[in-house]
């Protein structure tokens, strides 16, 4: 407990302190350029990472090799590939057809390859070296596969409400009640890769590419498409947890 806890308050601390910063540039209380700063808040999960490994002693060039050491059966990456694509997609079919709306992707086809270069570098896939590298091995050790999804996903969704309150941000657009509901759903997915994989490398590739799907097929923009999706992932994370997880973890 000691462990996530120290994990949780530099994760936390290093992510809010500069979004706080970038905030107040967006306000005009401190000179604009310090806002920038606010972009490095994304490595907080890393910077945690980092931090309780060299506290427990460990070397963090070793730890990061063991991450990426581990393989996993092409079905479990193809899963991580293509999942994120069909959720994002029928949620926003649901709003073009059921709301009348134009089919609009939200990334031109010129843009998608630079946009999906820019997530893998400085978005998502850095996350996990908190949430599934520290947060879920460490928290599975004493919980069940359910307690601790929802566990991660509430802490991974909180850890976004400063983005609330920014200017250019997806989650502006989204109230945080909802968004963390989003996240605490789609954690579901990311618990099942884990667990039948134990590896990172799949991990990367899933919360790259959901990041990438939501970017291009924009159900999140509309309250109503926020509900579409609830719905989609609450039945895809049944299928998930009575189909595949629950059988596993009870072997």
């Amino acid at each position: 407990m000691r462990r996530i806890m120290i994990y949780l308050m530099v994760t936390f601390g290093f992510s809010w302190t500069l979004w706080g910063i970038d905030y107040l540039s967006q306000k005009d209380y401190i000179p604009e350029p310090f806002g920038l700063v606010g972009n490095l808040a994304i490595l907080g999960p890393l910077v945690g990472f980092l931090f309780v490994n060299r506290n427990d002693g460990k070397n963090n060039v070793s730890e990061i090799k063991n991450l990426f050491k581990s393989k996993s059966r092409k079905w479990i990456y193809w899963f991580a590939l293509v999942s994120p694509f069909v959720l994002s997609f029928i949620g926003y079919i649901l709003v073009v057809i059921l709301n009348n709306e134009e089919f609009i992707l939200g990334l031109s086809v010129q843009m998608i390859v630079p946009v999906a270069l820019i997530i893998l570098v400085v978005g998502g896939p850095i996350e996990e070296f908190g949430w599934r590298g520290i947060l879920h091995p460490s928290i599975r050790k004493k919980y069940g596969v359910l307690l601790t999804t929802l566990i991660i996903g509430l802490i991974h969704g909180l850890w976004h409400i400063p983005l609330h309150f920014l200017e250019g941000t997806v989650q502006i657009e989204i109230p945080i009640i909802e968004f963390t509901m989003m996240t605490v759903l789609i954690t579901f997915s990311y618990s099942f890769i884990y667990e039948y994989s134990s590896g990172f490398k799949p991990m990367l590739v899933l919360h790259w590419f959901a990041n990438l799907s939501s970017a291009l097929f924009m159900y999140w923009t509309t309250s109503a498409g926020r509900y579409y999706f609830f719905g989609i992932v609450l039945v895809f994370d049944l299928v998930l947890y009575f189909g595949f997880l629950r059988r596993k973890t009870s072997t």
